[in-house]
Protein backbone atom coordinates (compact mmCIF):
# COMPACT_ATOMS: atom_id res chain seq x y z
CA UNK A 1 0.00 0.00 0.00
CA UNK A 2 2.74 2.46 0.71
CA UNK A 3 4.23 1.48 -2.49
CA UNK A 4 1.59 2.80 -4.43
CA UNK A 5 0.72 5.86 -2.78
CA UNK A 6 4.86 6.26 -3.63
CA UNK A 7 4.13 5.74 -7.12
CA UNK A 8 1.52 8.17 -7.23
CA UNK A 9 3.23 10.42 -5.32
CA UNK A 10 6.30 10.20 -7.98
CA UNK A 11 4.19 10.12 -11.30
CA UNK A 12 2.34 13.69 -9.78
CA UNK A 13 5.76 15.29 -9.26
CA UNK A 14 6.73 14.23 -12.61
CA UNK A 15 3.52 15.25 -13.66
CA UNK A 16 4.11 18.93 -11.97
CA UNK A 17 7.76 19.13 -13.58
CA UNK A 18 6.52 18.55 -17.21
CA UNK A 19 4.07 21.23 -16.32
CA UNK A 20 6.58 23.88 -15.42
CA UNK A 21 9.08 22.71 -18.10
CA UNK A 22 6.25 23.28 -20.44
CA UNK A 23 5.38 26.30 -19.26
CA UNK A 24 8.83 27.78 -18.95
CA UNK A 25 9.13 26.80 -22.69
CA UNK A 26 5.91 28.73 -23.37
CA UNK A 27 7.44 31.40 -21.28
CA UNK A 28 10.47 31.15 -23.36
CA UNK A 29 8.96 31.21 -26.77
CA UNK A 30 6.34 34.25 -25.71
CA UNK A 31 9.75 36.35 -25.44
CA UNK A 32 10.84 35.73 -28.61
CA UNK A 33 10.51 39.30 -30.88
CA UNK A 34 9.64 38.21 -34.44
CA UNK A 35 11.08 40.69 -37.07
CA UNK A 36 11.36 40.68 -41.01
CA UNK A 37 14.81 41.99 -42.28
CA UNK A 38 14.62 42.06 -46.64
CA UNK A 39 16.09 43.65 -49.13
CA UNK A 40 15.60 44.14 -53.27
CA UNK A 41 18.64 42.78 -55.36
CA UNK A 42 22.02 41.49 -54.94
CA UNK A 43 24.66 43.69 -52.47
CA UNK A 44 27.46 43.12 -50.77
CA UNK A 45 26.87 46.53 -48.62
CA UNK A 46 23.55 44.80 -47.88
CA UNK A 47 25.31 41.64 -46.95
CA UNK A 48 27.88 43.72 -44.84
CA UNK A 49 25.33 45.77 -42.80
CA UNK A 50 23.34 42.84 -42.27
CA UNK A 51 26.36 41.28 -40.99
CA UNK A 52 26.98 43.83 -38.25
CA UNK A 53 23.58 43.65 -37.41
CA UNK A 54 23.11 39.77 -36.36
CA UNK A 55 26.40 41.08 -34.50
CA UNK A 56 24.56 43.30 -32.51
CA UNK A 57 21.52 41.47 -32.12
CA UNK A 58 23.43 38.52 -30.66
CA UNK A 59 25.22 40.85 -28.00
CA UNK A 60 22.53 43.25 -27.40
CA UNK A 61 18.88 41.31 -27.84
CA UNK A 62 19.05 37.12 -28.49
CA UNK A 63 15.60 37.13 -28.41
CA UNK A 64 14.82 39.34 -31.09
CA UNK A 65 14.51 36.55 -34.16
CA UNK A 66 14.40 38.01 -37.47
CA UNK A 67 13.07 36.47 -40.86
CA UNK A 68 15.41 36.97 -43.49
CA UNK A 69 14.39 37.62 -47.23
CA UNK A 70 17.26 38.51 -49.33
CA UNK A 71 18.18 39.13 -52.92
CA UNK A 72 14.42 39.93 -53.66
CA UNK A 73 14.17 39.75 -57.56
CA UNK A 74 11.85 42.83 -57.58
CA UNK A 75 9.98 45.67 -56.09
CA UNK A 76 6.65 43.83 -56.33
CA UNK A 77 8.67 41.07 -53.92
CA UNK A 78 10.08 43.41 -52.11
CA UNK A 79 6.45 45.17 -51.24
CA UNK A 80 4.58 41.58 -50.29
CA UNK A 81 7.55 40.81 -48.03
CA UNK A 82 7.20 44.28 -46.70
CA UNK A 83 2.58 43.16 -46.02
CA UNK A 84 3.57 40.26 -44.44
CA UNK A 85 6.03 41.79 -42.27
CA UNK A 86 3.49 43.93 -41.06
CA UNK A 87 0.83 41.30 -40.36
CA UNK A 88 2.91 39.05 -38.61
CA UNK A 89 6.34 40.80 -37.37
CA UNK A 90 6.85 43.22 -34.34
CA UNK A 91 9.23 45.49 -36.48
CA UNK A 92 11.33 45.26 -40.05
CA UNK A 93 14.32 46.36 -41.45
CA UNK A 94 14.69 47.37 -44.94
CA UNK A 95 18.16 47.60 -46.62
CA UNK A 96 19.11 49.51 -49.78
CA UNK A 97 17.70 52.82 -51.29
CA UNK A 98 15.18 50.90 -53.52
CA UNK A 99 13.89 49.68 -50.13
CA UNK A 100 13.71 53.55 -48.65
CA UNK A 101 12.07 54.86 -51.54
CA UNK A 102 9.51 51.54 -51.12
CA UNK A 103 8.68 52.46 -47.46
CA UNK A 104 8.71 56.41 -48.35
CA UNK A 105 5.50 55.76 -50.14
CA UNK A 106 4.36 53.71 -47.45
CA UNK A 107 1.75 54.27 -44.10
CA UNK A 108 4.09 52.29 -41.56
CA UNK A 109 1.63 50.18 -39.12
CA UNK A 110 4.89 48.70 -37.34
CA UNK A 111 8.47 50.09 -36.56
CA UNK A 112 10.07 50.40 -39.67
CA UNK A 113 14.50 50.18 -40.26
CA UNK A 114 16.16 51.76 -42.82
CA UNK A 115 20.28 50.93 -43.74
CA UNK A 116 22.42 50.60 -46.49
CA UNK A 117 21.03 53.20 -48.04
CA UNK A 118 22.09 57.08 -49.22
CA UNK A 119 20.95 60.27 -48.26
CA UNK A 120 17.66 59.72 -46.62
CA UNK A 121 15.94 63.29 -47.39
CA UNK A 122 16.82 62.33 -51.04
CA UNK A 123 15.19 59.41 -50.37
CA UNK A 124 12.40 60.87 -49.62
CA UNK A 125 11.97 58.64 -46.10
CA UNK A 126 13.09 62.43 -44.01
CA UNK A 127 12.87 65.74 -43.73
CA UNK A 128 15.88 65.92 -42.36
CA UNK A 129 18.21 63.59 -40.53
CA UNK A 130 16.55 64.27 -37.07
CA UNK A 131 12.92 64.17 -38.60
CA UNK A 132 12.48 61.07 -40.27
CA UNK A 133 8.82 59.85 -41.61
CA UNK A 134 6.23 58.62 -38.90
CA UNK A 135 7.35 55.13 -37.21
CA UNK A 136 10.88 55.36 -39.03
CA UNK A 137 14.50 55.47 -38.28
CA UNK A 138 17.44 53.64 -38.96
CA UNK A 139 21.21 54.45 -40.33
CA UNK A 140 22.58 55.59 -43.22
CA UNK A 141 25.96 55.62 -45.21
CA UNK A 142 25.26 59.08 -46.63
CA UNK A 143 28.84 61.28 -46.23
CA UNK A 144 27.75 64.59 -47.60
CA UNK A 145 30.05 65.09 -51.47
CA UNK A 146 31.72 68.02 -50.57
CA UNK A 147 33.57 65.96 -47.80
CA UNK A 148 34.98 63.35 -49.96
CA UNK A 149 35.94 65.77 -53.18
CA UNK A 150 38.20 67.65 -50.09
CA UNK A 151 39.82 64.32 -49.28
CA UNK A 152 39.95 63.00 -52.79
CA UNK A 153 42.11 66.60 -53.24
CA UNK A 154 44.16 66.48 -50.69
CA UNK A 155 45.33 62.84 -51.54
CA UNK A 156 45.94 63.91 -55.24
CA UNK A 157 46.71 67.82 -55.46
CA UNK A 158 46.33 67.42 -59.44
CA UNK A 159 42.63 66.68 -59.25
CA UNK A 160 40.82 69.61 -61.36
CA UNK A 161 38.52 67.48 -63.52
CA UNK A 162 36.78 64.27 -63.20
CA UNK A 163 34.55 61.39 -64.60
CA UNK A 164 31.78 60.27 -62.17
CA UNK A 165 30.62 56.74 -63.16
CA UNK A 166 27.14 55.37 -61.60
CA UNK A 167 24.63 53.11 -62.47
CA UNK A 168 21.49 54.11 -64.34
CA UNK A 169 18.43 53.15 -62.57
CA UNK A 170 19.76 53.13 -59.06
CA UNK A 171 18.10 55.55 -56.76
CA UNK A 172 21.27 56.19 -55.21
CA UNK A 173 23.12 57.57 -58.77
CA UNK A 174 20.85 61.13 -59.12
CA UNK A 175 22.58 61.59 -55.35
CA UNK A 176 25.55 60.88 -55.93
CA UNK A 177 25.65 62.73 -59.31
CA UNK A 178 23.48 65.86 -57.72
CA UNK A 179 25.85 66.42 -55.14
CA UNK A 180 28.91 65.72 -56.60
CA UNK A 181 28.12 68.27 -59.41
CA UNK A 182 26.63 70.80 -57.32
CA UNK A 183 30.11 70.80 -54.80
CA UNK A 184 32.76 70.34 -57.61
CA UNK A 185 32.82 74.22 -58.52
CA UNK A 186 33.56 75.27 -54.71
CA UNK A 187 36.60 73.12 -54.61
CA UNK A 188 37.98 74.29 -58.13
CA UNK A 189 37.02 71.37 -59.75
CA UNK A 190 34.69 70.16 -62.53
CA UNK A 191 33.40 67.32 -64.20
CA UNK A 192 30.54 65.06 -65.91
CA UNK A 193 28.55 62.22 -64.96
CA UNK A 194 28.08 58.75 -67.17
CA UNK A 195 24.79 56.66 -66.05
CA UNK A 196 25.64 53.32 -67.17
CA UNK A 197 23.02 50.27 -67.53
CA UNK A 198 25.57 47.87 -67.55
CA UNK A 199 29.47 47.18 -67.18
CA UNK A 200 30.46 47.11 -70.36
CA UNK A 201 29.26 50.59 -70.32
CA UNK A 202 31.15 51.74 -67.85
CA UNK A 203 34.43 49.90 -69.28
CA UNK A 204 33.75 51.79 -72.58
CA UNK A 205 33.68 54.86 -70.49
CA UNK A 206 36.24 54.69 -68.86
CA UNK A 207 38.11 53.15 -71.99
CA UNK A 208 37.15 56.43 -74.35
CA UNK A 209 38.09 58.84 -71.57
CA UNK A 210 41.74 61.23 -72.21
CA UNK A 211 44.99 60.24 -71.02
CA UNK A 212 44.52 62.79 -68.02
CA UNK A 213 41.43 62.12 -67.01
CA UNK A 214 40.25 61.17 -63.26
CA UNK A 215 37.50 58.63 -62.02
CA UNK A 216 35.14 58.57 -59.24
CA UNK A 217 33.67 55.16 -58.68
CA UNK A 218 29.93 55.77 -57.41
CA UNK A 219 28.28 53.68 -54.52
CA UNK A 220 25.69 51.31 -56.56
CA UNK A 221 26.32 47.61 -56.57
CA UNK A 222 27.25 47.31 -60.28
CA UNK A 223 29.73 49.52 -60.12
CA UNK A 224 31.54 48.42 -56.63
CA UNK A 225 30.76 44.72 -57.14
CA UNK A 226 32.74 45.17 -60.55
CA UNK A 227 35.89 47.87 -59.47
CA UNK A 228 38.80 45.52 -60.11
CA UNK A 229 37.34 45.57 -63.44
CA UNK A 230 36.96 49.53 -63.92
CA UNK A 231 40.44 50.13 -62.15
CA UNK A 232 42.07 47.29 -64.70
CA UNK A 233 40.24 49.77 -67.05
CA UNK A 234 41.93 53.08 -65.84
CA UNK A 235 45.00 51.73 -66.36
CA UNK A 236 47.49 54.73 -65.06
CA UNK A 237 44.95 57.19 -64.84
CA UNK A 238 43.55 57.71 -60.88
CA UNK A 239 40.56 56.34 -59.63
CA UNK A 240 38.76 57.68 -56.59
CA UNK A 241 35.58 55.67 -55.32
CA UNK A 242 32.89 56.64 -52.98
CA UNK A 243 33.17 52.79 -50.86
CA UNK A 244 35.96 50.80 -49.69
CA UNK A 245 35.56 47.94 -52.16
CA UNK A 246 37.48 49.42 -55.14
CA UNK A 247 40.16 50.83 -53.20
CA UNK A 248 41.06 47.01 -52.08
CA UNK A 249 41.41 46.19 -55.75
CA UNK A 250 43.79 48.69 -56.71
CA UNK A 251 41.88 52.31 -56.32
CA UNK A 252 43.79 55.00 -55.07
CA UNK A 253 41.50 57.09 -52.33
CA UNK A 254 38.19 56.30 -50.85
CA UNK A 255 35.86 57.95 -48.31
CA UNK A 256 33.72 55.69 -46.85
CA UNK A 257 31.51 54.81 -44.09
CA UNK A 258 31.71 51.62 -42.28
CA UNK A 259 29.33 49.29 -43.00
CA UNK A 260 29.94 46.42 -40.01
CA UNK A 261 29.48 49.69 -37.85
CA UNK A 262 26.17 50.63 -39.16
CA UNK A 263 24.60 47.23 -38.84
CA UNK A 264 25.71 46.96 -35.76
CA UNK A 265 24.26 50.74 -34.88
CA UNK A 266 20.86 49.75 -36.30
CA UNK A 267 20.90 46.48 -34.50
CA UNK A 268 21.57 48.32 -31.30
CA UNK A 269 18.40 50.68 -32.65
CA UNK A 270 16.09 47.73 -32.87
CA UNK A 271 17.24 46.40 -29.41
CA UNK A 272 16.22 50.31 -28.01
CA UNK A 273 12.78 50.11 -29.73
CA UNK A 274 11.89 46.84 -29.32
CA UNK A 275 13.23 45.29 -26.24
CA UNK A 276 13.70 48.62 -24.11
CA UNK A 277 10.67 50.47 -25.42
CA UNK A 278 12.18 53.41 -26.85
CA UNK A 279 10.19 55.82 -28.49
CA UNK A 280 11.12 56.06 -32.15
CA UNK A 281 9.96 59.24 -32.86
CA UNK A 282 12.99 60.30 -30.43
CA UNK A 283 15.24 59.05 -32.75
CA UNK A 284 16.65 60.08 -35.97
CA UNK A 285 18.68 58.42 -38.28
CA UNK A 286 22.43 57.77 -37.62
CA UNK A 287 25.23 58.58 -39.69
CA UNK A 288 28.96 56.88 -39.26
CA UNK A 289 30.39 59.24 -36.95
CA UNK A 290 33.78 58.26 -37.84
CA UNK A 291 34.28 57.81 -41.85
CA UNK A 292 36.96 55.85 -43.19
CA UNK A 293 39.67 57.17 -45.38
CA UNK A 294 41.26 53.91 -47.37
CA UNK A 295 45.12 54.80 -49.28
CA UNK A 296 45.92 52.29 -51.75
CA UNK A 297 50.06 52.21 -51.01
CA UNK A 298 50.79 50.61 -54.63
CA UNK A 299 48.12 52.94 -56.03
CA UNK A 300 49.84 55.86 -54.80
CA UNK A 301 53.37 54.41 -55.78
CA UNK A 302 52.10 53.41 -59.41
CA UNK A 303 51.03 56.90 -59.75
CA UNK A 304 53.96 58.49 -57.70
CA UNK A 305 51.28 60.42 -55.32
CA UNK A 306 53.37 62.65 -52.68
CA UNK A 307 51.10 61.77 -50.30
CA UNK A 308 50.89 64.24 -47.01
CA UNK A 309 51.68 62.81 -43.93
CA UNK A 310 48.55 64.53 -42.35
CA UNK A 311 46.70 62.54 -44.28
CA UNK A 312 48.17 59.56 -44.09
CA UNK A 313 48.21 59.56 -40.77
CA UNK A 314 44.27 59.41 -40.70
CA UNK A 315 44.19 56.86 -43.74
CA UNK A 316 43.81 53.05 -43.11
CA UNK A 317 45.92 51.44 -45.85
CA UNK A 318 45.58 48.84 -47.90
CA UNK A 319 48.64 46.95 -49.51
CA UNK A 320 47.58 45.15 -52.40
Amino acid sequence: MNTLTGRKKMKRWHALVLMILVGLAAEVSAADIPIGVAWQGKSGMADRVFKGFQQALNELAPDIKPEVRKDLADETALNAAVEDFEKTKKGMVILRSNGAIMLAKRTLRIPAFIGGCNNPVELGVAESLVKPKANMTGVTYYIPAKVKLETFKSVYPPLREFLLLVEEGNPSSPIDASETQADAPGLGLSGRTVSCKTLDEAIAAVTKAGPDSVFIIGSQALLLDNADKVVQAAGPRPVFAYSERPVEVGALCGVVADDLKLGRMLGAMVAEVLVQGKNIANMPIQTDPKPKLFINARAAERLKVQIPYEVLNLAQIVEK
